[in-house]
C-alpha cells in the first residue's frame, strides 16, 4: 500500500497525508511502502494506492488521456506504414487487438470505495454502456469475493498485530 503524494519525501504534501502515513507505519502486518508519485503508479511498487477523491479523479482522467494519446499515436503510425509493413503487422493482429482493449478506459471505469460496510463502485461521467457494464461486473466480483468482510477482518487483524 502507498499514499499518492506530490513527492516521496516525508516532508512533502498536506498534513493529513503525514498523519495517515504515520498511522499506516504503525499498523502491524501492513506492507506500507510510503509515498508514491503519479509517475510511478504503474511501476508495481504497491498493489493499492490510496488517495482522496480529488487526487484520484485527476489521476484517472490523466491516465485516460494518456491512453487515448497512445492509441492515437499508434493509429497514426499504422496509417503511415507501407503495404508490406501492414501485411507484417497483420501477423500480430490478435495481440494488437488485446493491447487496444487494454488501453480502453471503459474497461477500467469503476473506482472502488473501500472501508465501507458495503460495495460502492464509482463510475465516471464519461462512461458509455460498456464502461458501466464493466463497473457493474467489478461490483459483482467484489460482492462475490466478500471484499467488505475481508477488509474488516484483515484490518482488525492488523490492529491486533496479525499479518495483513
Amino acid at each position: 500500500m502507498a499514499l499518492l503524494n506530490v513527492g516521496t519525501e516525508e516532508t512533502k504534501g498536506p498534513e493529513v497525508l503525514h498523519e495517515t502515513a504515520r498511522l499506516l507505519r504503525q499498523t502491524h502486518g501492513l506492507r506500507y511502502v510510503g509515498y508514491i508519485e503519479g509517475n510511478a503508479l504503474f511501476e508495481g511498487r504497491a498493489d493499492v494506492v490510496v488517495c482522496n477523491g480529488f487526487a484520484g479523479n485527476i489521476s484517472l482522467k490523466s491516465i485516460e488521456g494518456a491512453a487515448r494519446m497512445a492509441g492515437h499515436l499508434l493509429t497514426t503510425l499504422v496509417a503511415s506504414l507501407s503495404p508490406l509493413q501492414k501485411a507484417g503487422l497483420a501477423l500480430s493482429r490478435t495481440r494488437l487487438q488485446r493491447l487496444r482493449g487494454d488501453f480502453n478506459p471503459q474497461r477500467y471505469n469503476g473506482a472502488s470505495f473501500v472501508g465501507l460496510g458495503g460495495i460502492v463502485v464509482k463510475s465516471h461521467g464519461g462512461a458509455d454502456a460498456e464502461g458501466f457494464a464493466f463497473a457493474i461486473e467489478q461490483a459483482l466480483n467484489e460482492v462475490a469475493a466478500g471484499i467488505p468482510r475481508r477488509l474488516s477482518e484483515r484490518f482488525a487483524g492488523a490492529a491486533d498485530g496479525r499479518t495483513f
